[in-house]
């Protein structure tokens, strides 16, 4: 998926069933919101703040606030059963996290074979002492079939803070 760091990116498929090889998958890692630049908040609904030390941005949890003079960790939104947004960005000291984007397939007439990966998760915050940033949180994985079998794997896990970042 493509992403402008404002909307976030979002790639959507719509079939009546898919089969996901053991060799392809889906790569979203920091294609959602945009994290933010040498001390500004990150992109996103749940953006982590900005300050000396940038805040983690938050999705179906709470980001991580920065320890010391650092910016707050972002808040929670979305749904945890209907995922429908990309992840957002971390708060920056030096470079902020991208959150993960957002993977929406809907085959709902058909049956999903998954043997590969989904992935759609956040960036880890960039910086050491004196900037650490805020990671990007896990985007969003939707799946709707009649039936889904395999061995594959979905991920949206959030990206790690940088030195002192959340």
């Amino acid at each position: 998926p493509s992403s402008d760091g404002t909307t976030g990116g979002v790639l959507r498929i719509v079939t009546n069933g898919m089969t996901i090889s053991g060799d392809s998958g889906v790569d979203a890692n920091g294609r959602g919101f945009a994290g933010g630049a040498s001390g500004t908040a990150g992109s996103g609904p749940g953006a982590g703040g900005a300050g000396g030390y940038g805040g983690g941005a938050g999705y179906g949890g709470a980001g991580a606030s920065a320890p010391w003079s650092g910016g707050a960790g972002g808040g929670t939104y979305g749904s945890e059963l209907s995922p429908t947004l990309p992840g957002s960005g971390g708060g920056a000291g030096v470079a902020g996290g991208a959150g993960g984007g957002l993977i929406w397939i809907d085959s709902m007439g058909g049956a999903v074979s998954l043997d590969g990966l989904l992935s759609a998760n956040g960036l880890a915050g960039q910086g050491a002492s004196g900037g650490g940033s805020g990671g990007g949180s896990g985007g969003g994985i939707l799946l709707i079939a009649q039936s889904l079998a395999g061995t594959g794997s979905l991920t949206a896990n959030g990206g790690a803070g940088g030195e002192w970042g959340g």
